[in-house]
């Protein structure tokens, strides 16, 4: 997968099959996913793969297969806003893995450099969250995926500060994250008068983004005249701390 970005997600175990599979039904393009690698723990180590399985024929499997304990990988071509194709990976944890790797149970994989030309920024930016997006599904009030942070693979995202992109499906989990009482504040208000005040920096553009169904996605552009742009969210969140007298 090369140097690649990752975006983790929060899941509850019993919250993991069904999110994933409404994942891999959101992203997918064209109908078919290329690959499932299977692996369970056992005695012996259960090992299987499936190869070109129509969409629906995957999302089976994942809510069957997830719900008996095991770790999948899917990978499966998408289609972004701007008309490009990307090939992603999906990685689902059930809980015994995710306490086995000290990982998220949620995990996608992609390229930056298939999101954006320089020429083209902020069309890149909303290929970038529609991946983040796809991924966490609804952010209804019992929202599956609470919340999940994007970083490089490899690294670690330990917290919002650090993270490329940030979704919340619940402000006051991002107040807590902020440090601010979210009884007494408007985060997401301060949040989108930060990026305002924000002037563009080598194309690295910040957005704050209030959803339909509630949740808040923050971001910034995927990359900016380098290959990889190393700002974060900190300069977003530490502006809206500013504001908010914290």
């Amino acid at each position: 997968m090369g140097e690649s970005w990752i975006v983790r997600a929060d899941c509850a175990p019993w919250d993991v099959a069904e999110a994933t599979a409404l994942a891999v039904a959101t992203l997918v393009r064209g109908g078919v996913v290329h690959r499932i690698d299977l692996e369970r723990v056992g005695t012996p180590v259960v090992e299987r793969r499936w190869n070109d399985l129509a969409a629906d024929d995957a999302t089976a499997i994942v809510r069957a297969e997830l719900a008996l304990g095991s770790k999948l990988t899917t990978s499966f071509g998408a289609l972004l806003p701007s008309g490009r194709p990307i090939g992603l990976f999906l990685q689902a944890l059930s809980g015994e893995y995710v306490k086995l790797y000290d990982s998220k149970p949620l995990q996608l994989y992609f390229d930056p450099p298939e999101l954006v030309t320089p020429a083209e920024p902020s069309m890149g930016h909303t290929d970038f969250d529609a991946l983040v997006l796809g991924l966490v599904g609804s952010g209804e009030g019992e929202a599956r995926i609470p919340r999940a942070f994007c970083g490089l693979e490899g690294g670690t995202v330990p917290s919002v500060r650090d993270a490329y992109a940030a979704y919340y499906a619940r402000d006051t989990d991002l107040a807590t994250d902020l440090g601010v009482d979210a009884s007494g504040a408007d985060v997401v208000a301060a949040l989108e008068l930060a990026a305002s005040e924000m002037p563009p920096h080598r194309r690295v553009n910040t957005r704050v983004t209030r959803l339909d169904d509630g949740g808040v996605l923050l971001s910034v552009t995927p990359f900016g005249q380098s290959r990889h742009t190393e700002k974060t969210l900190a300069p977003l969140l530490e502006g809206a701390r500013q504001l908010l007298g914290r």
